[in-house]
């Protein structure tokens, strides 16, 4: 239901199934790194570009949807004071401590809420409810990109999108179809499964030895 926490689970993909997944973003990639070159130009960033996608989503128009491979945190902070997340600053020593001893717990839950869950629980929510959204595929990332690329939005019905730019305007929305909602949550799922993977590796190789967790006054 909307505004109700759910259970995320992860997709991982074996045997036959992750062969033809295998496959199919081959072709995807093929399809795509001529629009990276047609967005980048330089050598050293159609790389980067083509690097830091790890996976292709195909609209139901044509269009290619990445999604980016997400790095890792390792960097916790906890305020305290009126703008913080602690009122007291005993309170934020207090979680900075149980998320340095919990055994990578808060590690794991933070980044997994913060790099997936906060994308994939609103598009659960527009197949649910869909008249609550505004579900679109967008113009370029990036100004003279290609006219196949699109990147991903949901948000409320409005003139206006989260950039400001106006969603009947020269951009050309288009709007996404169930089908796109579905195959686009199949994707970050299945992105989300590789993702707790690395997480897991992380964890078993350095614990949480190596996190980097303070607390500040968040009214300074």
């Amino acid at each position: 239901m909307y505004g109700v926490k759910r259970r995320i689970d992860s997709i991982y993909l074996t045997g036959e199934e992750k062969k033809a997944d295998v496959e199919e973003q081959k072709r995807l990639f093929e399809r795509f790194e001529p629009m990276a070159r047609a967005t980048w130009g330089d050598e050293r960033y159609v790389k980067w570009f083509l690097g830091r996608t790890a996976r292709l989503v195909e609209l139901d128009c044509g269009r290619l949807v990445d999604i980016e491979k997400e790095n890792i945190d390792t960097h916790f902070c906890f305020g305290y004071g009126y703008c913080g997340g602690y009122r007291e600053s005993e309170d934020a020593t207090e979680a900075a401590y149980g998320c340095a001893t919990d055994g990578g717990k808060y590690f794991y839950a933070e980044n997994l809420k913060d790099k997936f869950d906060c994308k994939i629980e609103p598009i659960m929510d527009a197949l649910e409810c869909p008249a609550r959204y505004h579900c679109v595929s967008g113009a370029p990332h990036y100004c003279g990109g290609s006219e196949e690329h699109a990147y991903f939005s949901i948000f409320n019905p409005a003139k206006w999108d989260c950039y400001g730019e106006e969603v009947d305007g020269p951009h050309k929305y288009i709007p996404l179809t169930e089908n796109d909602l579905y195959n686009l949550l199949r994707a970050y799922l299945i992105e989300r499964g590789r993702f707790e993977k690395r997480l897991q590796a992380y964890l078993k190789k350095y614990g949480t030895s190596k996190l980097n967790i303070w607390t500040y006054w968040a009214d300074e």
